[in-house]
């Protein structure tokens, strides 16, 4: 979870059933949507980092017929997070 962050209000639209989901997880869980949709938005944003990394592997995999180690794709891919946020 990012902790100590500033937080900004955004406002979208969400299909109902995903809305009627985030109420009914809020109830359960005894947590607020906000805090419910943060913790997904994350998920995603760690996930497509994720995909990334095995989309690389994978289009390496195939043009060199050798596999890429998980650890060094993991340091590209950090180095180039490191390097967009510089810019």
């Amino acid at each position: 979870m990012l902790c100590g962050m500033n937080k900004v209000v955004r406002t979208f639209e969400i299909p109902v059933e995903i809305a009627d989901a985030v109420e009914r997880l809020s109830k359960d869980t005894q947590r607020t949507p906000s805090e419910i949709v943060a913790d997904a938005v994350e998920q995603l944003i760690a996930d497509a980092d994720d995909l990334t990394i095995e989309l690389e592997r994978w289009a390496e995999y195939e043009r060199t017929g050798e596999a890429i180690d998980l650890e060094e794709m993991r340091d590209r891919l950090d180095a180039m997070k490191q390097s967009r946020r510089k810019t």
